[in-house]
Order: C-alpha cells, then sequence, then structure tokens
C-alpha cells in the first residue's frame, strides 16, 4: 500500500512529468509548484505528499509573483 511519504520512482516521474531528462522533470516540477530536492546526480526526488498538496510548506512569496511594485523601497 503506497503512503503520501512514499518516494517516487524514476519510472513514476517520467509518468507524471512526461519527460526523462531529469532537468525537463525538474521544470515540470518547478512549474507545477511541486517541492523537491534534487539529488547529486541532478534528478529530482519528491513524494506523493507533495503531489497532492503542490504548495504545501512554500512561503507565500514563493508561491506568486506579485506585479505590485516594492512600495517599501521608495
Amino acid at each position: 500500500m503506497r503512503s503520501d511519504h512514499d518516494i517516487l520512482t524514476p519510472d513514476e516521474l517520467i509518468e507524471l512529468t512526461g519527460h526523462q531528462y531529469k532537468s525537463r522533470q525538474c521544470r515540470w516540477l518547478n512549474e507545477a509548484g511541486i517541492w523537491y530536492k534534487q539529488r547529486r546526480d541532478g534528478s529530482p526526488s519528491t513524494t506523493w505528499y507533495h503531489i497532492a498538496h503542490p504548495y504545501a510548506g512554500r512561503q507565500p512569496d514563493q508561491c506568486s509573483a506579485s506585479n505590485e511594485p516594492d512600495f517599501d523601497a521608495m
């Protein structure tokens, strides 16, 4: 039985992202807002929890880009 804390296998990452190249998998995860840790070989590592909760644990400023000017800097 799969747990939310299970790490995706390389085949599952390919199926999820549609990409075999590690760099493209990372780009896809970034664009989807899914947290991952990049391994020494460049491959992304993430859990099913992060797939189901893409913005969990992120800081609000990491989740959305604001088009507002920085009024504090004026």
